[in-house]
């Protein structure tokens, strides 16, 4: 266990390191938001000066960033739930339901989005999650990593031994968590801070280093400035089996608050991301110092380019030497800019219009303006993986061609973020499943969605959820609640070009006939279902009336030939035209066949099917 006073020297030490690296995120973010020259700066080597409008900013960052985002991220998160025992199956099920649920109530792609962002811009980023009681389910928040302390000295995440948020309350927030001073007064379980070092506690102004953005003074720092706020240390203490969870206030050894964790049955409800190692230590390297350097260079280049361009644009010249009244030449030229315009100039006796009026010479740009920006651009490309295809830019050749290299990019150099991607979504659904463990009523349930379109409602014995009140009594004990199901959380692989609905519904019509015409293995009513909803008509579906009364019309007639299908008078009569080639009876369903057994013609040059190929 880490003494509680060296947490003390631990939010120094950070905050000490912060100063700096807030400079070059903050040069980042603004890179970000293609602002970082429309501020003048001794450091930058574009000379703004008089001249703002003739900046270029090239938006590298930005571009990459949303292109890389939208390859790694998954605009529907789902897991599937494995459990490693016949028993567990059912439970598996309903957890599974409960979190693909939970992420499509909390919007969770919108956290991925943000915390994908923020690693593409910062070195890394954090995704929390925390009980929302008013609405009594899950959530899940951004971090900004100037926010978070945490021990950077291990391999793992899963392996840090100490993580600190810094907060801020209103002084009306922390009072209502003092304890009372009064010697009688009942017990508040939400009072939780001691008087004694509350009484140290200094208020003032929301605090700039946790504005989130330092460089502007708008609104929202007014507002903020209506409240006085004081900063208060989060401190989880992950050395022990059971985590030590602490308040601080700033500067002070002795803690507001020292207890447990609030979460039993989530030891760390904190998650970090990265991209890039920076081969120091696991704080990560962000994509935007990787291209820092070639984008102000690109910028530098376009900016000159811009300039010259301005320069170079034909100034009108008169002579004052051929013309008569020199201010009534120069009004003229002034006023006729447009086609049916009529200029009217008095020249002097021999003077023509061409020696009266004439432009100031132009200069070309050197042909290494524009090698050097291709060069620059590649250079950008090259260090980010971004090839063409991920920005959208096809060329002529064959759409089918185009697919492929797209998805082998994505593949290649995107593939191992979509795994980074895939650990996110699994530490969120363990934390949905924990979150719900602890807080989920006795005689709760909740509605869910089926992956079919239906609904089903679950309980803590569905779930299979432990006792809160025994887990709480572990936690007293120094041990760590287990979780007795084997169940692993798997998610759902994603990839643009594979799990759009397009990709899905072409697989689908593919396959189609196989699937229809087994029923035995494959739902009919499932897989309508899942057509209509991709189809996005949904409203189609028929209601439980109306599939009565098709099941009621599906029944036989009385009567004699009631039983007899019409296919079936033709057996054996010699009319049945497929009796003709050796063929079965029309009226008889052909068996199922596999589909790449299917595949295989029999003559020459016909290829095995994959199953088979390998053998």
């Amino acid at each position: 266990m880490l003494a509680v006073e060296a947490f003390k020297d631990i939010i120094g030490a950070h905050i000490s390191a912060l100063k700096d690296d807030s400079k070059v995120w903050d040069r980042h973010r603004d890179m970000y938001k293609c602002g970082q020259l429309k501020k003048t700066d001794s450091s930058d080597p574009i000379d703004v000066g008089n001249d703002q409008d003739v900046v270029f900013e090239s938006g590298a960052l930005y571009a990459y960033t949303d292109s890389m985002v939208s390859s790694v991220v998954s605009p529907n998160p789902k897991i599937t739930a494995t459990p490693h025992s016949e028993s567990h199956r059912e439970p598996a099920k309903a957890r599974e339901a409960l979190v693909n649920t939970t992420f499509a109530r909390t919007k969770a792609h919108r956290t991925l989005w943000m915390a994908a962002t923020l690693s593409g811009i910062y070195p890394r980023s954090f995704v929390k999650a925390v009980w929302k009681h008013p609405v009594a389910r899950p959530d899940f928040i951004n971090i900004d990593p100037r926010h978070i302390f945490y021990d950077k000295e291990v391999g793992k995440w899963e392996d840090i031994r100490y993580i600190i948020e810094a907060t801020v309350l209103t002084r009306g927030e922390f009072e209502s968590r003092v304890q009372s001073s009064m010697p009688d007064a009942p017990a508040d379980p939400k009072r939780v801070y001691s008087a004694d070092i509350a009484r140290k506690a200094k208020f003032d102004s929301y605090p700039r280093w946790l504005r989130k953005d330092v460089q502007q003074n708008n609104i929202n720092d007014k507002e903020l400035d209506v409240f006085k706020w004081v900063v208060i240390y989060e401190a989880t203490d992950l050395t022990e089996p059971v985590p030590r969870y602490y308040h601080f206030l700033p500067n002070e050894k002795e803690p507001l608050y020292a207890g447990p964790p609030p979460y039993y049955f989530v030891r760390n409800p904190y998650w970090m991301l990265k991209f890039n190692e920076n081969l120091e230590d696991n704080g990560g390297l962000s994509d935007a110092f990787i291209i820092e350097n070639p984008v102000r260079r690109l910028d530098e280049a376009r900016t000159l380019e811009l300039r010259h361009a301005q320069s170079t644009i034909p100034v009108t010249t008169l002579n004052s030497a051929a013309v008569d009244d020199v201010e009534d030449a120069k009004e003229q030229l002034r006023t006729c800019t447009g086609p049916g315009d009529i200029l009217a100039i008095q020249l002097k006796n021999g003077a023509s219009l061409r020696d009266a009026i004439g432009q100031t010479p132009t200069s070309q740009l050197s042909p290494s303006f524009s090698s050097a920006k291709q060069a620059l651009e590649q250079e950008i490309m090259f260090r980010l993986g971004m090839p063409q295809y991920t920005r959208g830019v096809a060329g002529a050749s064959d759409v089918a061609t185009e697919l492929a290299l797209i998805d082998s990019a994505l593949r290649t150099r995107q593939g191992r973020r979509i795994e980074l991607m895939a650990d996110v979504i699994w530490f969120m659904a363990s934390a949905t499943i924990g979150l719900y463990e602890q807080f989920l009523p006795e005689d709760s349930t909740l509605f869910v969605r089926i992956m079919d379109g239906t609904s089903d409602k679950l309980d803590r014995t569905k779930l299979q959820f432990r006792s809160t009140s025994e887990a709480l009594a572990l936690i007293r004990e120094g041990q760590y609640p287990q979780d007795d199901l084997n169940i692993d959380y798997e998610v759902v692989p994603y990839s643009p070009t594979e799990n759009s609905k397009s990709a899905q519904l072409k697989k689908i019509a593919e396959f189609f006939g196989m699937l229809t015409s087994a029923p035995q293995f494959v739902s009919q009513k499932k897989l309508y279902a899942r057509l209509t909803d991709m189809l996005d008509l949904g409203d189609l579906s028929p209601s439980p009336e109306e599939l009565q009364s098709l099941a009621g019309a599906a029944q036989p007639q009385n009567g004699a030939n009631a039983a007899v299908p019409p296919q079936a008078a033709n057996i054996g009569t010699g009319t049945d035209e497929s009796l003709k080639g050796g063929d079965m009876p029309s009226s008889v369903e052909p068996p199922p066949v596999n589909a790449e057994v299917s595949a295989i013609g029999g003559g020459a040059g016909a290829k095995l099917p994959n199953a088979l190929r390998a053998r």
